[in-house]
């Protein structure tokens, strides 16, 4: 049975451009040589240009609903192990007495999460506002992972780049070669980016993160190595 991508897919760019730059070429050509061609080979030479585009359409939709739903699925294995590892058991790190400031104020908000329906966290509202935008947010929509690594270092009198996009910390503080606890941590995974608090190393492959909008909580997670950005280790000022 053919089974066809959902509208949105078709719709997609991708899916559009590659067909669309296909049959602007078939047309250019067609036009070029229509006075050499025959009534019947035209015929032909169009039906065939716009079965091709029609493949090409059906070919790229697909190739972009599988590229959505590999990267959900990635999401979702992130999402299962890190409820295996750490919710289960709670936070595994205990803060020292000589523990960053800021550290010690974003432990404070593990637990904070996101409230199911039309009702916003409130606490959440004061990390969106910590990046000096107007604009009011929905802490179950936006990805609040900025704003959160944002409040915390304005509770101590710090400012970091003021920005939704956790990309932004790339370009903020002093790249370090090698983590120190509480610097920032810039990821990327599943296609989504990502930034907060190093907690430190948790065995070959993972690293233990404090951050915001992790499992739309604050919580400290476990992430691959692989998936800190270059340059993704940033001190604090």
């Amino acid at each position: 049975m053919l089974e066809i991508a959902s509208a949105h897919y078709w719709f997609s760019g991708p899916a559009i451009f590659v067909p669309a730059s296909f049959l602007i070429g078939v047309i250019l050509g067609y036009v070029g040589g229509r006075d050499r061609m025959s009534k019947r080979f035209k015929i032909m030479f169009l039906i065939l240009a716009i079965a091709l585009a029609a493949l090409g359409w059906k070919v790229t939709s697909d190739q972009e609903k599988t590229t959505y739903e590999s990267r959900n699925e990635t999401h979702d294995l992130f999402n299962a192990v890190n409820k295996v590892l750490t919710e289960e058991n709670g936070p595994t790190v205990t803060l020292s007495a000589n523990s960053p400031a800021w550290m010690k104020i974003a432990y404070k908000e593990i637990g904070q999460k996101e409230i199911v329906g039309p009702i916003e966290n409130e606490r959440i509202q004061q990390y969106f506002r910590s990046i000096g935008d107007s604009k009011t947010y929905r802490d179950d929509i936006a990805d609040w992972a900025s704003p959160f690594a944002e409040w915390s270092l304005q509770q101590i009198g710090k400012n970091g780049p003021k920005s939704m996009e956790p990309f932004a910390w790339l370009e903020w503080g002093k790249t370090l070669e090698y983590p120190e606890f509480g610097c920032i941590v810039v990821l990327s995974f599943a296609g989504l980016h990502h930034v907060g608090f190093y907690i430190g190393d948790k065995g070959d492959d993972f690293i233990e993160v404090l951050g915001g909008n992790e499992s739309d909580s604050v919580r400290v997670s476990y992430y691959l190595k692989s998936s800190v950005q270059p340059h993704g280790y940033r001190s604090v000022p």
